[in-house]
Parts: C-alpha cells; structure tokens; sequence
C-alpha cells in the first residue's frame, strides 16, 4: 500500500537512454535518479521484456543476486528492494525455446504467469472495444460520433493486420484525428481506404510502424 508502481517499456527508447533512465546517472556534471532508486520497494513493471539486450539482462541478474547496483558512472552501491512483473508477446517456453533471454534471469522473474489471450483470441470483444475507442477518440478530437458510419465500425473490427489492443486503439486515434477536417461530413470506409492509401504510398517499410510505435502527432506530422 502506498508504494510506487513504475512503468519501464522496453520498445519505446534507445539502450542508452534506457539504461539512465533505469539506473540512474551519477557523473561529474550530471545527478540522474533512476526507476530503480526511485521505486523504493515498490514495483516495477516491464513491457516487452522481450526487448531487452543481453548487456541489460547481466545488469538486471547482478541485481536480483546482489540486492543492489550502481548508477551509471557511480561508484557507490545503492541496495534496492523491488517487486517485478513484466508483460512479453511470447510465452515463457518461446523466450526459452529462442535462446534470446537468459535462462538464469527468466528463472528468477517468472514466479507466475498469466497468458492473456491476443485479440484474435477474443473476437467476440473486437466490437465493442471498437465503439469504445471510436466514441472516446470522437470526444478527444471533437468529431461527430453521428457522422461514423457502421461500416467504419465492420471495418475497425476486421483488420487482419492488428496484432494487440493497443494497436487497435492507436490506429483508430490516428484514423479519426488524421480525418477530423471531414468532420462536417461523413466518415465512412472509402475515406478510411483512401487515408491508408495515400499514407502507405508516402511511407517506407521500417516507415509504416509508426502508427503504432508513436504518438498520434508525430504520426500525423510524418504524413
């Protein structure tokens, strides 16, 4: 009770950037605290542990073994006490099955799992998850839920290329925010078609992630 719950996502900075945040910086010119000084017995929670380098995982071992670290640059210890939970888009055997994770690391952190089922697993909820993004992205960028045709809703709810709920959300936001100047009309599937057309003639390969990689203004301005 009344301890910190933090959030590190493992796909959304560089290693660097990453191992300041999570360490800390202790150098001449720069005092940095990091997630885990700031934490303080409480927890830690990693998305897409999958993500994490090899150089991070002997960091994060020491750590489970020791009980302490070192900020980055620092030469003093810092003792921590933490609880973790991570989430991963692979089963534990697949990350062991891989042979990209370290064995020792996966060991010590996986005390239970969940499997949460993907949302092609849970296709009778596709539709009102939908409604439910459309209605709050209409509200967020003050488009008219009566202009949304329901075939626009048949649509979101039927793309094969989704491979996660928070996908599905961020296309949906970025959808209606890019077709808000439509707002006086209809929004229907053909406007939707022709915005994606348009977007992917513009966009390379490593390009076309950014929908889901990014925030929706910077997926608008790279339009």
């Amino acid at each position: 009770k009344n301890k910190f719950f933090l959030t590190i996502d493992l796909n959304k900075s560089s290693e660097e950037n990453l191992l300041e945040d999570i360490f800390g910086v202790d150098k001449e010119k720069i005092k940095k605290i990091g997630v885990l000084e700031e934490v303080k017995d409480g927890t830690i929670f990693i998305k897409n542990i999958e993500k994490m380098s090899s150089k991070m995982q002997g960091k994060f071992l020491r750590i489970y073994e020791e009980k302490k670290f070192y900020r980055i640059g620092g030469v003093f210890p810092i003792k921590i006490n933490f609880r973790l939970m991570a989430s991963c888009t692979y089963s534990v055997q697949q990350l062991k099955k891989n042979k990209k994770f370290n064995n020792d690391l996966l060991n010590k952190i996986n005390f239970y799992e969940i499997q949460v089922p993907s949302i092609r697993q849970r296709s009778e909820d596709i539709k009102e998850l939908v409604k439910k993004f459309v209605s709050d992205s209409c509200g967020i960028y003050k488009v008219n839920d009566k202009k949304i045709t329901n075939e626009v809703i048949e649509y979101f709810s039927n793309l094969n290329s989704i491979n996660s709920i928070a996908q599905l959300k961020k296309f949906i936001e970025w959808t209606l925010f890019m077709l808000t100047d439509l707002s006086n009309s209809e929004i229907d599937k053909k406007s939707i078609i022709n915005l994606m057309n348009s977007f992917l003639e513009k966009q390379t390969s490593s390009e076309k992630n950014i929908l889901f990689e990014e925030n929706i203004k910077v997926a608008r301005e790279s339009f």
